[in-house]
């Protein structure tokens, strides 16, 4: 009787083991945090959550399935060690604008595809504004590209004293905050050896050989400028799928800007305007550039242009062509 019980744990323990039981993740360290039981809400599609001073994580059954157990909790850990540091250094570029205390984020996975969510294509991590919480999609290494950015529009929306009109600023503030004020880990991490050695060719660098983020976007958006990407597939920032033509490169929309040239456009006007007055006005549209600015959208476009240019062909190695 006594073997037939040790025999019936023996068994019971390996079933456990073997996480058949969904509790069975429930206390698993990842990195620092834990794993608990979720008991908030989607309890049955999401049985598990992860807490970290900025962020709580949301996890999926089908996305731990689809990934497998052990991959999906070692590369959530990568990914929560990037993003603590992250968005620390986003909340600190910020700081002088954030109204009062910063409410956790909610990060939902999705590798498996259940939102329906058409900015799924592009993204691979998406901020729902109105819901307070930041979906990512495809897998944690997609993710890591642009998890910054989209916890940027979470605090920028939800957390900051001045208000958002447009995508253009929206987007302009998220990429510029993300990219070039903070180092960014998470998106560093995943570059490939390829554009690490292409940026070292070109001279898109830093002192230490790494990729400097704004070298790069300087050099896109000079080329976008001067019709060396016509026929170039991109999606704009107020979030249009467009392909890039020589009518746009001689008259440019606000609205139809690739995210290089938002970014770096928007840095300029800090350059020229200082951040504390270009922050205030970001609840303007294009039409009245010329009354707070005191010149209009096309002609600061084309001041920042020629800026850039200059900048560029004195410090960087312009590739030949690249649009060809």
């Amino acid at each position: 009787m006594k073997k037939s019980i040790r025999i019936a744990a023996l068994i019971l323990a390996l079933i456990l083991c073997a996480g058949l039981f969904t509790g069975c993740a429930k206390g698993r360290k990842v990195g620092p945090y834990r794993v608990e039981q979720n008991d908030i809400r989607n309890t049955e599609i999401y049985p598990y959550i992860v807490r970290t001073p900025h962020a709580t994580w949301y996890l999926a059954q089908a996305d731990i399935d689809l990934l497998g157990e052990e991959t999906f909790y070692r590369e959530l850990g990568e990914v929560l060690t990037e993003q603590e540091a992250d968005f620390a250094d986003a909340i600190d570029a910020l700081k002088d604008y954030l109204s009062g205390d910063i409410p956790t984020v909610e990060i939902w996975t999705d590798f498996a595809g259940r939102t329906e969510n058409g900015k799924a294509a592009y993204f691979g991590a998406y901020c729902i504004w109105d819901m307070d919480l930041i979906y990512v999609y495809h897998d944690f290494q997609y993710a890591k590209s642009n998890l910054l950015h989209e916890y940027v529009h979470y605090l920028t929306h939800k957390c900051c004293s001045f208000k958002l009109n447009t995508d253009f600023w929206s987007e302009s503030i998220a990429e510029y905050i993300s990219e070039f004020v903070c180092y960014n880990r998470l998106s560093h991490s995943v570059l490939t050896e390829e554009l690490r050695e292409m940026y070292r060719q070109y001279g898109l660098t830093d002192a230490n050989g790494e990729p400097e983020k704004r070298k790069v976007y300087y050099a896109w958006a000079a080329q976008a400028r001067a019709g060396e990407l016509i026929g170039m597939q991109y999606l704009s920032v107020d979030q249009r799928d467009m392909t890039l033509t020589e009518a746009q490169v001689r008259n440019p929309g606000i609205g139809a800007l690739t995210y290089f040239e938002a970014c770096c456009f928007f840095e300029w006007l800090i350059g020229r305007y200082g951040e504390a007055f270009v922050y205030s006005h970001m609840a303007i549209g294009p039409e009245r550039f010329e009354e707070v600015f005191g010149k209009d959208f096309n002609t600061l476009f084309s001041e920042w242009t020629a800026d850039n240019d200059a900048w560029c062909a004195e410090n960087l190695k312009m590739p030949e062509g690249a649009g060809d």
